[in-house]
C-alpha cells in the first residue's frame, strides 16, 4: 500500500500527520507514505512579503522537513512534471512513482495570464521563499543604485498590497525616497470588501505615498518600462506581479476544473472521476454552499486553515477506506482572516470585521501558532508586538 502526498504545505502536512498518528511507530502495517516536494523544508507562505521586505528573516519561516515530517515518512526532492490520475503515476524530473492513494497539494503559482516568456522573466513574483529573497536582493539593489525609486506593482489585492508596504518600509529604513503605483483592474482595490472598507484601506495606503490606478492593467514590461493598456508610461519601473495565482502542475484525467486549474472536489475532498485522489488547499475548488446561488455556485478562497482542515479530512479519509469505514465530509470553518498593512490591518475573525493596529499583532500570533518549531513561535511573537507599534 502506497501513499503519496504532493506539496509539503499545511494541506499536505496535515494529511501526513494525520496519516502517521492513527499508526503506532513499530505497526507493521504502516502504509509506505511519500511526500514529493521541490524543497527540503516547508514555508510560512504568508510571510513571503515580510521576507521581501526584509522585515523577517527567512529562518523564520521555514520548517525543515527533517524535523517536521513524522518518522517513517520518506521525503523525496523533486518537481513535479505531470500527474497522470488514469495511470496513477506521478512524473519527476528523474524519474516515475505510482500511488494507491494520493494527496494533491502543490499549492498554486503565479497566473501570468499566457503573457510573453520574457515578460514572465523580467517579472519579479512572490510564488516561494526563493522568490521573496530574490525580491529582497534585487530591490536592496534598486534602492543602494537609485536615490528615487518606482515601484510597479500588477494587482491591488491582498499579496500586492502585503508586498507593497513592505518595500515602502524597507525604503524608508534606508532614507530613500520611494513611488510606489498600483495597478488595479477593477475600478477600486479589494472590492469584495465592500466600498467602505475598500476606502479605508485605499486612504490609510494613500497616506504613504501610494498611487492607485484603477480600471487598468499592465500590457507590457520591458527594459525597466511598464507600459499600461491605456498607453500610459512609467519609466524607470522596479515591477512586481501580483495579479492572480493557478494550479501549477499538469495534470491528466477525467477530472473537471475551474479557469484557474483548480480542480473540483466532492465532499469527501475526493476528485469524482477518481477517487483515490484527494485535493487540497490552493489546488482545490470546493464549493461555498452558503455563498453559492442557483445562478453561479461560488469557491472557497484559498486560505491556510481551509488548506489545513482539508489535508486532516483527507488523511482521515483514506484511514477510514483502509479500515472499511465510511468517508466524513470536510465541514468547512472559517475562522477569519487577517492581513497586515504596515501601521494597520484589515480582516475579519469569527464573523467580525476587524481593522487597525490589533489585527496586525492578530495575524503574527497566528503565524506563530502555525510556525514549525517554538524558536519561530517566540519570534513571530516578538514580531506580533514590534509591528503593532511600527511608527508611520
Amino acid at each position: 500500500m502506497k501513499i503519496v502526498v504532493i506539496g509539503g504545505g499545511f494541506g499536505g502536512l496535515a494529511a501526513i500527520k494525520t496519516l502517521v498518528k492513527a499508526y503506532p511507530a513499530d505497526n507493521p502495517t504502516l502504509p509506505e507514505i511519500i511526500l514529493i516536494d521541490k524543497n527540503e523544508y516547508c514555508t510560512m507562505l504568508p510571510s513571503l512579503p515580510d521576507i521581501a521586505g526584509e522585515r523577517i528573516e527567512p529562518e523564520f519561516a521555514i520548517g525543515r522537513y527533517d524535523k517536521t515530517v513524522p518518522n517513517g515518512v520518506k521525503v523525496v526532492k523533486s518537481h513535479v512534471e505531470k500527474v497522470d490520475f488514469n495511470a496513477k503515476k506521478i512524473y519527476l524530473e528523474t524519474e516515475t512513482i505510482g500511488y494507491d492513494y494520493l494527496v494533491f497539494a502543490p499549492g498554486s503559482v503565479a497566473n501570468f495570464f499566457n503573457n510573453t516568456p520574457e515578460f514572465i522573466a523580467n517579472s519579479h513574483k512572490l510564488d516561494c521563499l526563493e522568490d521573496s529573497l530574490k525580491v529582497r536582493e534585487a530591490f536592496n539593489h534598486e534602492i543602494a543604485t537609485f536615490s528615487e525609486t518606482n515601484v510597479v506593482i500588477s494587482g491591488g489585492g491582498f499579496t500586492g498590497l502585503e508586498l507593497a508596504t513592505n518595500l515602502y518600509h524597507r525604503a524608508k529604513e534606508a532614507n530613500k525616497k520611494i513611488n510606489i503605483h498600483m495597478i488595479e483592474l477593477c475600478d477600486r482595490i479589494l472590492p469584495m470588501l465592500g466600498e467602505k472598507r475598500s476606502k479605508y484601506v485605499t486612504d490609510k495606503m494613500k497616506k504613504l505615498g501610494i498611487e492607485f490606478i484603477t480600471s487598468e492593467s499592465v500590457a507590457n514590461y520591458e527594459n525597466r518600462v511598464v507600459t499600461l493598456k491605456s498607453g500610459k508610461v512609467i519609466e524607470n519601473a522596479f515591477f512586481c506581479w501580483c495579479s492572480g495565482v493557478k494550479m501549477g502542475v499538469q495534470t491528466v484525467g477525467n477530472h473537471k476544473a475551474l479557469g484557474d486549474g483548480r480542480i473540483l472536489v466532492n465532499e469527501y475532498m475526493q476528485i469524482p472521476e477518481h477517487t483515490d485522489v484527494y485535493v487540497v488547499g490552493d489546488a482545490a475548488a470546493v464549493e461555498d454552499k452558503k455563498s453559492s446561488t442557483a445562478e453561479r455556485k461560488m469557491y472557497l478562497r484559498r486560505a491556510v486553515n481551509f488548506a489545513y482542515m482539508q489535508g486532516k479530512a483527507s488523511g482521515k479519509n483514506i484511514l477510514a477506506t483502509l479500515k472499511g469505514k465510511s468517508l466524513k465530509p470536510y465541514k468547512m470553518v472559517d475562522l477569519g482572516w487577517v492581513i497586515p498593512l504596515y501601521t494597520t490591518s484589515i480582516g475579519e475573525a469569527f464573523g467580525k470585521k476587524l481593522q487597525g493596529r490589533k489585527g496586525i499583532a492578530m495575524h503574527y500570533m497566528i503565524c506563530g501558532v502555525k510556525n514549525y518549531s517554538f524558536k519561530n513561535l517566540y519570534q513571530y511573537c516578538v514580531f506580533a508586538l514590534k509591528f503593532m507599534f511600527t511608527k508611520e
